[in-house]
């Protein structure tokens, strides 16, 4: 834990941030001697994360017949759920086909899917941590001294999502703050009229895109979002597939929209979550998102009373270990029928401070009589374990 505090000793974390909670976990002495390796977590900055701050001459990206196939798994692991681009306006070797500008986004974004490719050609030296680092490295942080574009908004979102995986989340932090101010250069958000702008559509998913990496880095990191929706006269995302734009923004009558995730996903206090387990493909996976999001927030909204002595303490240590039990529950629910592995950093984080909250629970109240609260205590440590089993799952990538 010294380690990891020394990680994060030059960065501001507030007082209900997540490593202060962890912080005040391991004081409570929940973890014992389990602690004392503190070589498995300061290891460092590994060679290929290196690279990624490096000059760089010469460039290599993925060969055409890798490139689709990367470009498929990014859109099959992280478009559901974060949806930053459009796929009808990727082409492989080519841009986005917006007005004023052709770059080779197509092939920076197949970097991203290789996240979850065993491909050797996407590894440095065989090793599946550095899965798509050997391309995404090659990218600069300010691509350019123009003006800013929908496509700068669009890679800064996508790098903060990236780099979370990495070693130092904390960097994420710094891309956050480009993105969130090349949306407020842009500024201006207009209502829809007729049928819609194609790259005032894609603004908008970057601006929410951006807000919902705001909200989720904020709150592990204790600081205050940088982008507050109120400030901004922003419509929701389209409820519109992305095949079906260059067709009059038109949603197929009785065909449900991938996109509505997004929208419930911005709206998470004002909707109630969808009935996910009778849910399959994609809305499976968007709708166990929801119900693991809103159970986390439940978490961050009372998580702050429970590192203080307080009337509200009782009451808010209850709500969050309710809530832990429940986003763990959908979290091995949605493991065992999946078979896959978390992919990305929405689902992750609620796994592991779900984790947390459950420890803590179980410390809170081991001294008190009864064996109610041996079952309690024995049910938390196994939830625990599941979480640990799922955190272990993503420590190849």
């Amino acid at each position: 834990m010294e380690a990891l505090t020394r990680r994060f000793k030059h960065s501001f974390l507030g007082s209900d941030s997540t490593l202060n909670l962890v912080q005040n976990t391991i004081k409570r002495q929940i973890f014992g001697s389990a602690v004392a390796d503190d070589a498995a977590i300061e290891k460092g900055f590994r060679y290929w994360e290196q690279e990624f701050f490096a000059p760089r001459t010469a460039y290599f990206f993925p060969p055409d017949d890798l490139i689709v196939h990367l470009m498929d798994l990014y859109f099959i692991n992280i478009h559901p759920i974060l949806p930053v681009l459009n796929r009808a306006f990727l082409k492989p070797g080519g841009g986005q086909a917006v007005p004023h500008r052709s770059t080779s986004g197509s092939r920076a974004l197949g970097c991203f899917g290789g996240c979850f490719e065993d491909d050797p050609r996407v590894m440095i030296a065989g090793n599946t941590l550095s899965c798509g680092r050997r391309f995404v490295s090659q990218m600069r942080i300010v691509p350019n001294l123009s003006e800013p574009t929908v496509y700068d908004a669009q890679f800064y979102a996508l790098m903060t999502l990236f780099c979370l995986g990495g070693v130092a989340p904390h960097i994420t932090w710094m891309y956050l703050g480009l993105g969130a101010r090349v949306i407020q250069y842009h500024g201006r958000f207009p209502r829809r009229s007729g049928i819609p702008d194609v790259e005032e559509e894609l603004w908008n998913r970057a601006f929410w895109s951006i807000l919902l990496l705001d909200g989720h880095l904020s709150a592990f990191l204790g600081r205050t979002p940088t982008i507050h929706a109120e400030e901004y006269d922003v419509p929701p995302p389209l409820e519109v597939d992305d095949e079906y734009w260059e067709s009059g923004f038109v949603q197929p009558a009785g065909k449900p929209s991938a996109l509505s995730f997004c929208v419930y996903f911005v709206r998470l206090f004002e909707t109630m979550p969808v009935r996910w387990p009778n849910a399959s493909g994609i809305f499976f996976d968007q709708s166990a998102m929801l119900q693991v999001t809103y159970h986390t927030l439940r978490i961050t909204i009372h998580r702050l009373y429970i590192n203080k002595q307080s009337p509200a303490t009782g009451p808010s240590l209850f709500i969050c270990v309710t809530a832990a039990r429940s986003a763990l529950n959908v979290a091995e629910i949605w493991t065992y029928r999946t078979q896959r592995v978390p992919s990305t950093w929405f689902f992750q984080f609620p796994i592991f401070v779900s984790a947390i909250i459950l420890l803590l629970n179980v410390f809170a109240t081991k001294r008190s009589p009864g064996s109610s609260r041996r079952v309690d205590h024995d049910k938390d440590l196994a939830q625990v374990q599941t979480a640990l089993r799922i955190v272990r799952s993503t420590e190849g990538r």
